[in-house]
């Protein structure tokens, strides 16, 4: 209803690195997101959710920090909470002790204990796509919105995580929006660490896929 098929056609039409992929019905999240992944091209893979404000240099900068971290699969930056006019809200920072982690037990724990509510930070960072491949897409499972967790997670037991300390990211909420308002229940929370379990013991064979 706001245009936005025909701005992504007219983008596609001025740039043959633009490509649309319209689903002839509703997916979900997990599917939908599974389906850009399978799509992608490319040495490195950037989610681009709806309303996000970018630096012009986000990308260079990100790639920059994986070029110079060749045990790094994930970059990302400080991204500040805006609200509809654009007014910051919070400052996101990172985690400055997963990035010191050495060991994917480190780096697993670290992540698994991160403040729930800033670990959709690095899901806006660029990824490299040999990673990518070696973990897989988003799972559907009991742990419901927890899905993205998980993955990072995953990328977490492979290799590092880099941060680039300047704000380049913008984060916008709407009066309403379903992100700081969702609650999880027990049964998704208790599905969600027990997942860590099994990806855990599952790590040898991601790092030597990848």
């Amino acid at each position: 209803s706001d245009g936005t098929p025909d701005i992504c056609h007219a983008y596609a039409r001025r740039d043959a690195r633009c490509r649309v992929e319209r689903h002839a019905q509703r997916m979900g999240w997990i599917a939908n997101y599974n389906s850009l992944l399978r799509h992608s091209t490319g040495d490195y893979f950037l989610w681009v959710p709806h309303d996000d404000v970018y630096d012009p240099a986000y990308v260079g900068t990100l790639v920059a920090l994986l070029e110079a971290r060749p045990d790094a699969v994930l970059a990302y930056a400080t991204t500040l909470a805006i609200d509809e006019h654009g007014s910051v809200l919070r400052r996101f920072a990172g985690h400055a002790a997963l990035h010191r982690a050495t060991t994917p037990l480190q780096r697993g724990l670290r992540y698994l204990w991160w403040t729930e509510n800033e670990k959709f930070i690095p899901f806006r960072g660029v990824v490299r796509s040999g990673a990518i491949r070696a973990v897989g897409g988003l799972e559907p499972g009991p742990w419901g919105v927890y899905a993205d967790d998980l993955w990072l997670f995953r990328l977490a037991l492979l290799g590092s995580f880099v941060h680039e300390a300047r704000p380049l990211c913008r984060k916008r909420y709407y009066r309403g929006s379903v992100s700081p308002l969702h609650r999880h229940t027990h049964g998704q929370r208790l599905a969600y660490l027990a997942a860590h379990v099994l990806l855990e013991e599952d790590d040898s064979r991601l790092r030597s896929a990848y």
